[in-house]
């Protein structure tokens, strides 16, 4: 079952439905810039951006007021169950054919060889994330989004959604596309730069302000900006690989570009994003 809008089928009644854990959690995927776009200060965007299904939020390491199973049980209590085999799980579904899922993830702490496997938030929490690098940076560079309960809400009537600000959300995208297991997830990755970059104008020069007070920030901070410059910059560099085609045939049938055109705007949007990031960001 498809919806026209996923944001109104989907992503809306689960966010209602977290509504008392959502001051404590941070999405983090492909939902992002469709936030940013409906509720955010930016002014009009020329295009709207990739739609997603899934839900990907970062927990805190911290366990949430209420308990360690409070999250767990306001899942089960809504309709959830837990998917993998992982104990406690990270990945959540309740009606696969609207798209309702909910993958969890955690900042990486620990030995390298468990990055990319699931740990416990807390333990005897009852939900699990996949333990990524990079994610404490999202949690750092975040703002607050103000969305409606519904189409027709009144004033007041609504929930606080954290996001990552957009050159935050940018600069993880870049610096740890490489790093994931799945070729298709990378380049979803460099996708979403893409889109973003696509809008050009005012939206691309306030993510070039942001990407420039990230390199004025703490070490760490800039690091991971000059490690996503770096990264596209080797993406872009690469003769061989099926990175770049498929976020070029992405475009292709989104747009419905020639194969020609569509590795040309990838290309160049993401050089544009290299070049936002001084080479000596940071130092």
């Amino acid at each position: 079952m498809a919806f026209e809008d996923p944001f109104e089928g989907i992503l809306r009644p689960i966010l209602k439905d977290l509504k008392d854990h959502l001051p404590y959690l941070v999405l983090i995927g492909g939902w992002v810039p469709q936030l940013h776009r409906r509720f955010g200060s930016e002014e009009e965007w020329a295009r709207d951006p990739i739609s997603t299904f899934e839900l990907d939020i970062l927990l805190p390491d911290s366990p949430l007021p209420g308990g360690p199973r409070v999250l767990s049980d306001t899942l089960l209590n809504a309709g959830f169950r837990p998917v993998d085999r992982n104990s406690p799980p990270a990945v959540w579904e309740r009606d696969t054919a609207r798209g309702e899922r909910i993958e969890f993830f955690l900042d990486h702490v620990g030995p390298a060889k468990e990055l990319g496997g699931v740990r416990s938030q807390v333990p005897g929490s009852g939900v699990g994330g996949l333990s990524l690098n990079g994610l404490k940076f999202l949690r750092e560079k975040t703002v607050d989004l103000w969305v409606p309960d519904g189409p027709s809400a009144g004033r007041g009537e609504g929930l606080t959604v954290r996001v990552p600000s957009l050159p935050a959300y940018l600069v993880q995208k870049g610096a740890t596309f490489f790093r994931r297991s799945d070729g298709e997830r990378s380049s979803n990755d460099l996708l979403y730069i893409v889109e973003i970059m696509a809008e050009g104008g005012a939206l691309v020069e306030r993510i070039e302000e942001g990407i420039r007070r990230i390199c004025e920030e703490q070490p760490g901070r800039a690091s991971l900006a000059r490690t996503a410059r770096n990264s596209v910059s080797v993406a872009l560099a690469q003769t061989e690989g099926d990175l770049l085609p498929r976020v070029a045939f992405a475009l292709e049938v989104r747009y419905g570009w020639s194969t020609e055109w569509a590795r040309a705007r990838a290309r160049g949007f993401l050089q544009d994003f290299v070049e936002l990031i001084p080479e000596d960001c940071g130092e």
